[in-house]
């Protein structure tokens, strides 16, 4: 197992991984239509980061105060108390209370927050991903990983990756 800034990655051969989201119908992340998966986790660092939210490897909550009401819901919901308002009425997130468990993001009436990172099984992800299985074989698609660092879960993305290639992808 990878040690990462004191959070265990999934060891070589996980059946579970943490991902944030599947893009679908993606024409930019190779040939065809295919869907791509973002990997949460990453060591590498880069200046240029198009995805620095999925950088750390654990679920994370992100707050867009445009869309924030001041209702409350989410401060009187989140059972570790890691969330308050500042002087203006907007969220501050205690990142070392939040637990990343969403209850918040669940109460939230105006979308203002979003819980970036789910762990998921191969059999899952890969079920999901075979959804849209003759969009890939009319297009000559397929599915890309992305993230993130799809080699900070590399026992994950080889066994969906195996999977998808004995179904045809």
């Amino acid at each position: 197992m990878l040690l990462y800034n004191h959070h265990v990655m999934p060891s070589e051969n996980s059946d579970i991984g943490l991902i944030s989201r599947i893009q679908k119908y993606s024409t930019k992340d190779g040939p065809g239509n295919r869907n791509t998966v973002f990997l949460k986790g990453c060591t590498l660092d880069c200046q240029w980061c198009s995805n620095p939210e999925l950088i750390h490897p654990h679920p994370e909550l992100l707050y867009t105060s445009s869309n924030c009401i001041s209702c409350g819901l989410c401060i009187d919901t989140c059972p570790h108390e890691a969330l308050s308002y500042d002087d203006d009425e907007l969220i501050i997130v205690d990142r070392e209370k939040c637990a990343g468990s969403g209850e918040c993001v669940e109460v939230c009436p105006s979308d203002a927050l979003e819980l970036v990172g789910k762990e998921i099984t191969v059999h899952d992800l890969v079920a999901e991903l075979m959804k849209d299985a003759v969009f890939y074989q009319t297009s000559g698609g397929g599915v890309t990983f992305s993230g993130g660092e799809p080699l900070c879960q590399p026992g994950f993305v080889r066994r969906v990756a195996e999977e998808l290639k004995k179904q045809g992808v």
